[in-house]
């Protein structure tokens, strides 16, 4: 499987709130910065990552579509511009480790 495809099996995990194959696309030392105009917010590791997206998503209908990706030459590299159902927009660059999602950089587009 591609990054590319890994990827948007792990958005389709998302949507769907299936936590558990959600989980298993993320390395175990995965880091996600996560900032908007005002903060920047580290998230260190595969279970602060899973209770900050399971906590975010509490009372949350929300959906998002891809819109577009930009992938590297190497292939480990993704730009993903991505568009929530509230109408939010984010940029996220994924870079991926041993098959999985080792770092993410996501700017939330307010």
């Amino acid at each position: 499987m591609t990054n590319t495809e890994l990827l948007t099996r792990f958005f389709e995990a998302e949507n769907a709130r299936n936590w558990e194959v959600y989980r298993g696309y993320l390395h175990p030392q995965v880091m996600w910065f996560l900032h908007t105009e005002d903060t920047h917010m580290p998230v260190a590791g595969r279970e602060e990552y899973m209770d900050r997206i399971m906590t975010g998503y509490q009372n949350s209908k929300a959906t998002f579509t891809c819109e577009r990706m930009e992938t590297s030459t190497s292939g480990n590299r993704i730009v993903a511009f991505l568009k929530n159902s509230n109408g939010g927009r984010s940029i996220d660059i994924f870079d991926f480790e041993d098959g999985l999602i080792r770092w993410e950089y996501e700017y939330l587009l307010e």
